[in-house]
């Protein structure tokens, strides 16, 4: 891409360009796969290469969880340093049994990180079914519809103040 551009003439003179398609390699050791996850396996290795202190009442683990992926990060409690990516997951349905093998592979019970995720993974977390969160999502929009729309019939049919 840089050859090209510089070609074109559209760089100017003494643009430099560098690659970083190899930066990754002195972290690859962290991680590892197993059951369709790659995971950190060792944190406290990760955090001290990254130069970053673990302590896990500084963190907190980050879950996201659609129907073909799970993502794990820990982010910083003041948002000071960058998020640090420990797992992902793909082709694993959304289920109780999942989150809980991952959560295991990280050694949540080492760390017991505070969890801070959407109401799905938490509901996920809890051991309720899919659904439910849904249901009690549309009631709840539901009322506040109702609710929005008697204010506002309420309003449409009081006669205005007139002063005289």
């Amino acid at each position: 891409m840089g050859s090209r551009l510089s070609q074109w003439n559209l760089l100017e003179p003494g643009t430099t360009i560098s690659s970083f398609r190899r930066h990754n390699e002195k972290l690859a050791h962290y991680y590892a796969s197993a059951e369709n996850m790659c995971y950190c396996k060792d944190i406290d290795g990760l955090m001290t290469e990254l130069g970053r202190e673990q302590n896990p009442v500084c963190w907190r683990l980050f879950m996201d969880s659609s129907k073909t992926s799970l993502k794990a990060v820990l982010l910083h409690n003041d948002n000071i340093k960058p998020l640090n990516p420990l797992g992902y997951s793909m082709l694993r349905k959304e289920t109780y049994h999942t989150i809980k093998i991952f959560l295991d592979l990280l050694a949540y019970p080492k760390y017991n990180w505070k969890i801070c995720s959407y109401l799905k993974v938490v509901s996920l977390l809890l051991g309720l079914q899919l659904g439910y969160t849904v249901l009690f999502m549309s009631m709840e929009q539901s009322a506040r519809q109702q609710s929005l729309c008697s204010k506002s019939m309420a309003y449409l049919t009081k006669p205005p103040n007139r002063k005289t």
